[in-house]
């Protein structure tokens, strides 16, 4: 596994941690779905800035 695999898994392991404490399952759950969605939303606008 990579390291930008390993960062990946422990993003969105924490994500689920965070919704592990929430109080409402069915909110947790659309938040979760909303990150997700909104992620693959903006993929390409991602752009690494070139260093001189």
């Amino acid at each position: 596994m990579t390291r930008k695999e390993k960062a990946g898994i422990m993003m969105a392991d924490s994500l689920i941690e965070w919704a592990h404490m929430m109080y409402n399952h069915n909110t947790a759950k659309g938040v979760i779905k909303s990150v997700i969605k909104q992620l693959q939303k903006r993929l390409d606008e991602y752009v690494p800035i070139k260093r001189g």
